[in-house]
């Protein structure tokens, strides 16, 4: 796999720690509050950690991608445009 892919597995993962917190919660993606999603890069980092020798240089662009994510998930106030815009960047080689 690509450091790419991975970030992007990464971001599948993480995408699934989300909706297994949102269902654990009463609120909605919109609404989750930003613990929640600390909480989410934790499980999906260390998911990521366990499946895949991750040198330190793609574990500090993991960390990378979710403070971008964090820093327009509480700019835009919107999750869909964040993991949007966080895709494309992954995509676009910004990490």
């Amino acid at each position: 796999m690509t450091n790419k892919d991975l970030m992007l597995k990464y971001i599948q993962k993480f995408r699934l720690e989300c909706h297994y917190r949102l269902d654990m919660t009463a609120s909605e993606y919109d609404q989750m509050p930003i613990h929640i999603y600390k909480g989410a890069h934790k499980g999906a980092f260390d998911e990521m950690m366990s499946e895949f020798e991750l040198d330190s240089e793609l574990q500090e662009k993991l960390n990378s991608i979710y403070d971008f994510f964090e820093r327009i998930v509480v700019e835009k106030d919107n999750y869909n445009i964040a993991d949007r815009l966080t895709v494309k960047a992954i995509e676009g080689g910004e990490f």
